[in-house]
């Protein structure tokens, strides 16, 4: 138990607080540097705790100092994101009325099915699923009993015909 208190006292609740809450609102939303999100979260936490040291302690003896309890903040603030808080985010986020765009289902692997027009869809279409019609090179999601435009990210290039 003991050691659990001395992990607890070693982390710096601000700078976590800073990385969980800048990197799943800011961070992966304009931090962009992978399809992948946990890699943009992973590379927000980075480019933040570099920036974090030099203005936080203005010298090289206080970051030496106090680079190894951010450090271990870091492992466990990326970490405890990718296992507990983003599940937590999501719940509240969920409580709240804030609706999920279909990107974050897909975990930065944007998959849509082709159809030449939206004609061609078929009569029911399934959740999750963006549906790319090529005459009008829009993208469409299945909700609520019909086809609606799809407002999520672009993906650089549609999808190709089967």
């Amino acid at each position: 138990m003991e050691n659990l208190s001395t992990f607890l006292q070693n982390i710096d609740w601000i700078f976590l607080a800073v990385i969980l809450i800048g990197g799943r609102y800011w961070g992966s939303k304009y931090f962009t540097v992978s399809k992948n999100k946990a890699l943009n979260f992973l590379a927000f936490a980075t480019v933040f705790g570099l920036i974090w040291l030099p203005i936080n302690y203005h010298s090289w003896a206080a970051i030496l100092e106090h680079a190894p309890a951010l450090f271990l903040t870091y492992l466990f603030g990326t970490s405890f994101y990718e296992l507990i808080a983003k599940k937590l985010f999501e719940v509240i986020e969920g409580f709240l009325g804030k609706q999920t765009d279909l990107s974050a289902n897909l975990d930065g692997d944007f998959q849509a099915v082709y159809y030449p027009t939206k004609d061609d869809f078929p009569a029911t279409g399934e959740d999750g699923i963006p549906y790319y019609d090529a005459s009008t090179d829009l993208y469409w999601e299945w909700k609520n009993g019909q086809y609606i435009r799809w407002l999520g990210p672009r993906p650089p290039k549609p999808p190709k015909p089967l």
